[in-house]
């Protein structure tokens, strides 16, 4: 949700340059997020011509669960209680019905609102003047007179977000009792932060250092994750968890026949469809995005680990030697790379890294020739002191004075908390050959549900 939006200092008012008319440049930023999913989804199909098998089976791959999802009605106490967490200086949806209006006529519109929500519940329909949604580009980095450096950010009519909340409770209820998300994921859920992300991700790396096995970090991140979801294959995927009948027709109408207008300074752009992806900034997107990258968390990979922070994936390999964890690195980015090709999400090149743990200056220069010889699919390991790990012994505690706690994630604004990279000071030590308890001497953040 984006608050104060009217107040802030607005950093997308090139884009209304990008044509010769203001109102051009909107419907053609429009157009640009409307279809950027297609687009990417388009460039995978078009080279691949087994690509619906391979979706099928990447469906048939999940297990059918026997838990079946309801959707229990709700109740003026519960809609009053959503409504007045709403907040109150958020930016207004399509129909400029501010919250705080809402929440003055309370004692008039909420059982209205439950009535509305029941119905919904009960017919399986979203209903359509929820669905419109204003667009608001926030700018990532990079160029600002380009259209691909801006995350899309959704902003809903107040009675749509306490429609898509009452549905999220239900589905984080039914996620948590049943063990339906993998435990490698940390994002968007309650409880886990990227703190949490961070020490599972040493605690693994130092592990496999003590067993004296050499490891290789790959730090991935996907293109326009949120925009290229595929519907029917999300819709399948919910179908195999638990989610029949009513519950699958009122997603199934949720996600479909979206519509979108971008709005930049005064200028808002014409409407728009919207066939791929889900909703950054809604309520229920990241719960459902969550849903459709689950199984790359749970993907087996030999010598493997893999740890995920929403689309923001790390996967950690270990060997006896640098030539063993070359291939056995090659083969599980190989089997990521594929289930990626499957869902139809695209890895985006320029946000990968790749990290040496437990080597010396001399074993890097060595392991890059090794994992050279494996292909092209581990492009290259960096040289350079930038995650300087010596060999962790537990016989050899790490001096107290080299880690000061867990690298800090740099966060832009957007609906998924921004593009995460692990950064580090040159000359610390990490990860320690003996973690520090978890508190790190500072308070734990925790992730916060959507508001």
């Amino acid at each position: 949700m984006i608050a104060n939006i009217n107040n802030q200092k607005t950093t997308n008012l090139n884009l209304l340059q990008s044509c010769s008319h203001p109102q051009d440049s909107v419907d053609h930023v429009n157009d640009y997020f409307a279809s950027v999913g297609k687009r990417l989804a388009e460039k995978i199909t078009s080279g691949h011509g087994d690509i619906d098998k391979a979706i099928k089976q990447n469906i048939n791959s999940i297990p059918i669960l026997s838990n079946t999802f309801v959707l229990s009605e709700t109740d003026n106490r519960e809609v009053e209680i959503t409504l007045k967490l709403l907040k109150d200086d958020c930016a207004v949806g399509w129909d400029s019905i501010p919250a705080k209006v809402l929440k003055s006529s309370s004692n008039v519109l909420v059982p209205l609102m439950t009535h509305i929500c029941n119905l919904s519940f009960r017919s399986g329909i979203f209903p359509e003047s929820f669905k419109i949604d204003i667009i608001h580009p926030i700018h990532k980095g990079g160029n600002m007179d380009s259209v691909n450096n801006y995350r899309p950010i959704s902003v809903l009519p107040a009675m749509s977000k306490i429609l898509e909340k009452l549905i999220n409770a239900r589905l984080i209820k039914f996620f948590a009792k049943y063990n339906i998300l993998s435990d490698n994921q940390y994002g968007f859920r309650m409880n886990r932060s990227t703190q949490d992300a961070i020490l599972n991700l040493t605690d693994t790396v130092v592990r496999k250092l003590d067993s004296n096995y050499k490891c290789i970090g790959i730090f991935l991140d996907l293109a326009k994750a949120f925009d290229t979801v595929s519907i029917p294959t999300l819709l399948d995927k919910l179908e195999r968890v638990g989610f029949r009948d009513g519950s699958l027709k009122l997603f199934n109408s949720y996600l479909t026949n979206r519509q979108q207008m971008v709005r930049i300074g005064d200028h808002s752009s014409t409407l728009k469809t919207v066939n791929f992806g889900v909703p950054q900034g809604s309520i229920l997107g990241p719960s459902l995005f969550l849903v459709y990258i689950n199984d790359l968390c749970n993907l087996n990979i030999s010598k493997g680990s893999i740890i995920s922070f929403a689309d923001d994936t790390t996967l950690i390999f270990h060997g006896e030697s640098w030539e063993d964890v070359a291939r056995t690195a090659e083969n599980g980015l190989k089997a990521v790379t594929e289930w990626l090709r499957s869902n139809l999400l695209t890895l985006n090149d320029t946000e990968r890294d790749e990290t040496l743990f437990g080597a010396t200056l001399g074993d890097k220069i060595k392991a890059s020739k090794d994992i050279e010889k494996q292909g092209s699919q581990i492009r290259k390991v960096a040289t350079s002191q930038k995650m300087n790990t010596p060999q962790a012994s537990s016989s050899r505690p790490a001096p107290p004075g080299n880690w000061s706690g867990p690298p800090r994630y740099s966060s832009n604004m957007g609906g998924r908390g921004g593009q995460r990279k692990v950064t580090s000071t040159r000359g610390r030590t990490y990860p320690p050959a003996h973690p520090p308890a978890r508190s790190y001497n500072q308070p734990k953040t925790r992730a916060q549900p959507p508001q």
